[in-house]
C-alpha cells in the first residue's frame, strides 16, 4: 500500500485535488493506520498553531456562576405537565388515525 505525500494531503484539505484522487486518498486514510496517526498529528499541530495566536484571557472565579444565573433568567422554567391516561390514549388514537390514512 502506497501512502500519499504531505503535499497531496495539503491539496486535499484545500479542495484542490481532483475528485478521483480525493476519493482514493479518503479510502487509503480509512485503511492505513500509519496515515491516520500522521493525519491526527498534523491536525493537532494545526490546532495548536491556530489557538496559540490568541492571547490567554484571565477569567474570574465567578464566571461560571454568572453565566448560569443569566441563562436561568433568560430561559423560562418548564412547567410540569401531567400526562393522564386520557391524553396518552388520545395520542395513541391520533397515531392510529394517521397511520391508517397512510
Amino acid at each position: 500500500m502506497t501512502c500519499f505525500m504531505f503535499n497531496q494531503w495539503k491539496l486535499y484539505a484545500n479542495g484542490e485535488l481532483p475528485p478521483a484522487e480525493s476519493k482514493g486518498l479518503e479510502q487509503h486514510a480509512g485503511e492505513c493506520p500509519q496515515c491516520q496517526i500522521k493525519l491526527q498529528e498534523w491536525v493537532d499541530h494545526m490546532l495548536e498553531e491556530e489557538f496559540s495566536a490568541y492571547p490567554e484571557v484571565p477569567v474570574p472565579d465567578t464566571f461560571t456562576d454568572e453565566v448560569m444565573r443569566k441563562l436561568f433568567e433568560a430561559v423560562p422554567a418548564r412547567t410540569a405537565r401531567k400526562h393522564t391516561s386520557r391524553t396518552r390514549r388520545q395520542r395513541g388514537w391520533d397515531i392510529v388515525k394517521k397511520t391508517g390514512l397512510v
